[in-house]
């Protein structure tokens, strides 16, 4: 573009032709060559002003004006211009100053300062240029995208390029180190090393590279960071060819003679050096410490003073002609220690060795008393166990690969009836095993033995009489010395009478479950036909308390409901015994706060308290933690237990509730609860028999204070169950205390069971509830509790008038189903509804039978929760908001959920290994128990300090003892913290895992500690 030949005068002379050709520089220039323009024109209309007609005055006018616009705008266009050239919009100028001469000398004094930096710039570039091509080292300098930056001729030399510096710039690193990477002597780890180099972005010195030439090149790298920016690396290639020969020859020269020494007189082998004639000439540290000779006294001895082989000058010379026909010989022989006598076998390797004309023999010897001392050791117990398996009384029995007999012992003869004549070389297959289906067995047996593996397995036998016995056998393949498999090996045990004994036991325990079957049966009826009109009853009376009532009424109506919940709590007694002896009570584990539930506890009791005229208090140490892990219902039932009996057995005074707690174990605290009471107390005596079921002191105890003497029973089978310690102090006519004591996992306040039972109430939401139900009572108490709680209800009698509706295409929000029904029961209408109506409504049981095989039938066919008729409002209206406000597939299902389970362990493994050894069984289970609790110590605190190498060490070292004891619920836990502390990938999820594994370990070692 042309510019005004003055402005085109100024940019030659100010500016260099690349900084006219910068960004933004253009549009500047273009307006500083308007404002030269219309300063011309300015003067040309000043020098024809008077000449001008005034018509072309006023036109003259209109063109200032827009002259005066323009040069307004191109002002406008400097500052901008100005702006852009300075650092983040930031400039010392004044921008509000519209002289364009101050505006433009500020931007040539801009432009002289950014010329005078570049010079310097250009200097301190020219000296470090200067600097690196004058190095005595080969240097590179990549930028961050890995092109030459700049590179010395020294470099070029080095590599053998073809290439100038000047070419080099530029390049690409990648196509550069491949070209060059044929001139080393391992050409695949050169660009590797320097990939490897590259990522870790670290200065490495000293690196040592080989050419296949023979040079040897000293290798420096050295990242560059420019504010903390990577902006590329030096590389600086040394040549220490001569210095490494000049180490070499040094070392050679100076030190292989120490060195030669050094490692004659360490050596574990005694040394020693004599002439041909038996003469010693060297002996080194070792022979002189195990002969007593001195090394310096050593040509004073000939071999013969120590070594008992040789007694004359003959025997010395016929062992010097053996050496000298070999190039070695090993001997065994014997040495004496010359200073204490003592003689030690010894192994000899001599040589015969010739310098100067002078012949040497060299010995090296080895002290062979600890082998020797082995091998008698060895002979005497090969002897042993010869004679152990000659007399033992289980029959031993070798066979080849047909199974054909090659050996037995005394004992094989005993329990099988055949003397040794009769079984070697016949077939133990044919001769022992009759049956067909022991056949099979058999075959499959010699298969493992194939496959190199043992184990141990049941079968009958019939002996030489022709009588049945049943055989135990640990079969183990059997090797030759090489390895090779040539038959198999069996120790037989007669189990016969322990067989016999196992049917008879077996045969008791089906009819001891038979009896438990009939038991839960009974007592399932029972429960279902007493539940069913005490369902009613509750729920009436409950309806009943909510109407308007006289003070009579009122009375009555609680009288009534007190009367009928201390009928189902004698029932619930009777069932939670019942429960507890059939191993089924379950503790349902969650999150809960245990100052609430102690104050829910005085609240219920507090009216009873004040009936009395007790007082009821509770003394908590502060700031001590109250979340815990365990089931709160549980503990409720136990202190409501506790304080009830102390409220019923004192007349005076009151009852005071004692809590703390104590840190012992990580992630776990030691809770302390006592209650105390000013009753009449208790005989020490008595005290032994409190736990027994219908135990009371005196047989006017229950017509003076009521109860079934069921409860401090059932206490204590909740607290034995929840691995806690019950404690019973007393003095009669003075007062009791009880010391209850748990171990709980700490838990936390954010994961706490919602109380939604007044939420569901307020919430304002209708829900649609297709209640299932054949007792008219029991359609009524429910129908009334649900329409209190915003419900809409349809009812259908069985489970066949509930199919038919949904068939309909009714969509209902929850499906409350009875399960004793006429016509159709509700199990079988579960079924339909989901296997063949497809709805995945959520179905809540409505049970009079509180067992688990019962509960575990309706979850397996497709129930999503059961509520125990006669059910709790705030039970059955929390159970319908979980289910109705949390999809099931998004329940975030608390780990310890999974406690609920029989046994977590299954120890048919560790019986196959420990081969009926009861003691070898229950040290296993001991030797777990202690891993274990070790393990998670190491956990956790690896896992605090974020050590998760450890983490992973612990892990898999206790991963096979997890596996021997068959606790299979932990096997994806442990396979995922395994992989992920291996990995180093810490989360939130790794804890979640690590804490699971922690309650499951805990769990199972409580369980295991019952095997033994």
């Amino acid at each position: 573009m042309s510019y005004h030949k003055l402005l085109q005068k100024q940019i030659n002379k100010h500016f260099p032709e690349e900084f006219q050709l910068l960004q933004g520089f253009e549009n500047f220039l273009q307006s500083v060559n308007e404002s030269y323009l219309s300063f011309e024109r300015d003067n040309e209309l000043l020098n024809h002003a008077f000449s001008i007609s005034e018509k072309e005055y006023k036109l003259l006018y209109e063109n200032l004006n827009k002259e005066y616009d323009l040069k307004n705008q191109s002002i406008e266009n400097l500052k901008n211009a100005i702006k852009n050239i300075e650092n983040n919009n930031k400039t010392n100028f004044n921008i509000e100053n519209n002289d364009i001469l101050d505006i433009v000398e500020y931007i040539n004094s801009e432009i002289q300062k950014r010329k005078g930096t570049e010079i310097s710039l250009n200097q301190t570039l020219k000296l470090l240029t200067t600097l690196l091509s004058n190095l005595n080292s080969g240097i590179l300098v990549f930028d961050e995208r890995r092109k030459v930056l700049y590179t010395n001729q020294l470099f070029c030399d080095m590599l053998s390029s073809s290439y100038s510096p000047e070419i080099m710039t530029g390049m690409d690193c990648t196509n550069l180190i491949e070209q060059s990477k044929i001139y080393f002597e391992d050409p695949e780890m050169f660009p590797r090393r320097i990939e490897e180099i590259l990522n870790r972005k670290i200065s490495v010195f000293a690196d040592e590279l080989k050419l296949l030439d023979g040079r040897i090149l000293e290798r420096d790298y050295i990242p560059i960071y420019i504010d903390n920016q990577y902006k590329g690396h030096l590389w600086k290639y040394t040549d220490i060819t001569e210095r490494k020969k000049f180490e070499l020859e040094l070392i050679e020269s100076n030190e292989n003679l120490e060195l030669f020494k050094t490692l004659i007189n360490n050596t574990s082998d005694a040394i020693q050096v004599s002439k041909e004639n038996g003469q010693l000439v060297y002996i080194n540290n070792e022979a002189s410490k195990r002969l007593g000779i001195a090394t310096q006294d050593a040509s004073k001895f000939k071999i013969k003073d120590f070594e008992t082989n040789f007694k004359n000058d003959k025997d010395w010379y016929q062992h010097v002609s053996k050496v000298r026909r070999k190039d070695s010989l090993i001997i065994e022989g014997e040495n004496i220690n010359l200073n204490t006598n003592i003689k030690f076998p010894v192994e000899v390797t001599v040589r015969f060795l010739e310098l100067n004309s002078i012949a040497y023999i060299i010995a090296n010897s080895r002290d062979i008393s600890e082998r020797k001392q082995i091998e008698a050791t060895i002979k005497m117990q090969k002897e042993k166990y010869q004679n152990i398996i000659a007399n033992m009384n289980l029959g031993l029995l070798e066979v080849d690969l047909n199974e054909n007999i090659q050996f037995v012992n005394p004992g094989f003869e005993f329990i099988s009836g055949y003397n040794e004549s009769e079984l070697i070389g016949k077939n133990a297959h044919k001769l022992l095993v009759s049956e067909s289906d022991n056949n099979s067995i058999i075959k499959n047996k010699n298969k493992l033995r194939a496959q190199g593996k043992s184990d141990m397995y049941e079968v009958p036998i019939k002996n030489k009489n022709g009588e049945l016995k049943w055989w135990m056998i640990s079969g183990a393949p059997n090797y030759d010395e090489k390895g090779n498999l040539i038959g198999s090996i069996g120790i037989h045990l007669d189990i016969t009478d322990q067989k016999q004994l196992e049917l008879d036991l077996e045969l008791s325990k089906r009819k001891a479950e038979e009896s438990s079957k009939a038991k839960e049966a009974f007592l399932a009826n029972m429960s279902h036909e007493i539940r069913t009109p005490l369902n009613a009853i509750i729920g009436m009376i409950r309806e009943l308390s909510k109407e308007k009532l006289s003070e009579l009424q009122d009375t009555y109506v609680q009288n009534t409901s007190i009367a009928s919940q201390h009928l189902l709590s004698v029932l619930n007694n009777i069932l939670d015994i019942s429960k507890i002896e059939a191993g089924e009570l379950q503790l349902d584990l969650h999150h809960f706060d245990l100052q609430k539930i102690l104050n829910d506890v005085k609240s219920i009791m507090l009216a009873k308290c004040g009936e009395k005229g007790l007082f009821l208090k509770i003394n908590h140490v502060e700031n001590k933690n109250v979340f815990f892990i365990g089931d709160s219902s549980r503990i409720r039932q136990i202190l409501l237990n506790l304080i009830g009996n102390a409220v019923k057995f004192t007349n005076t005074g009151g009852i005071t509730i004692e809590y703390d707690v104590q840190n012992l174990n990580p992630g776990y605290q030691t809770v302390y609860i006592s209650v105390k009471d000013t009753g009449v107390g208790m005989d020490e005596s008595y005290l032994k028999n409190i736990f027994n079921k219908f135990s009371q002191e005196d047989t006017s105890t229950s017509r003076k204070y009521g109860g079934s003497g069921l409860g401090m029973s059932i206490t204590k089978e909740l607290i034995e169950l929840m691995n806690g310690v019950i404690e019973i102090k007393s003095k009669k006519n003075v007062g009791t205390t009880i010391h209850l004591k748990f171990l709980l996992p700490i838990g936390e306040p954010d994961k706490l069971l919602k109380e939604d039972f007044e939420t569901i109430a307020n919430n304002g939401r209708f829900l649609d509830i297709l209640l299932v139900e054949d007792n008219e009572f029991n359609r009524l108490v429910a129908g009334n509790t649900l329409n209190h709680f915003n419900c809409t209800v349809t009812e259908a009698i069985n489970g066949l008038e509930a199919i038919n509706i949904l068939k309909t295409g009714k969509i209902f929000d929850v499906i409350l189903m009875d399960l004793q029904m006429p016509i159709m029961d509700g199990f079988e209408s579960t079924k339909i509804i989901r296997n063949e109506l497809k709805i995945n409504t959520p179905i809540i049981a409505l049970t009079a039978n509180a067992f688990k095989s019962e509960l575990e039938q309706c979850i397996n066919i497709g129930m999503n929760d059961s509520v125990t008729k006669p059910f709790e409002e705030e039970k059955l209206i929390n159970s319908i908001y979980k289910l109705t406000n949390f999809n099931s597939t998004n329940v975030n299902i608390e780990p310890t959920m999974l406690l609920n389970t029989d046994k977590l362990y299954n120890l048919h493994q560790l019986r196959i290994v420990s081969r009926n050894d009861t003691d070898y069984f229950k040290k296993m289970i001991n030797i777990f128990i202690d891993q274990s609790n070790l393990s998670i110590t190491q956990i956790t605190e690896s896992y605090l300090a974020k050590n998760l190498k450890d983490v992973y060490s612990v892990i898999h070292k206790i991963k096979p003892s997890i596996d021997l004891m068959g606790i299979e619920i932990l096997k994806e836990p442990i396979k995922y913290v395994e992989k992920n502390a291996k990995d180093q990938i810490d989360s939130q999820e790794l804890g979640t895992q690590i804490k699971f594994i922690f309650i499951i370990l805990n769990k199972a070692i409580l369980q295991l500690k019952a095997e033994i």
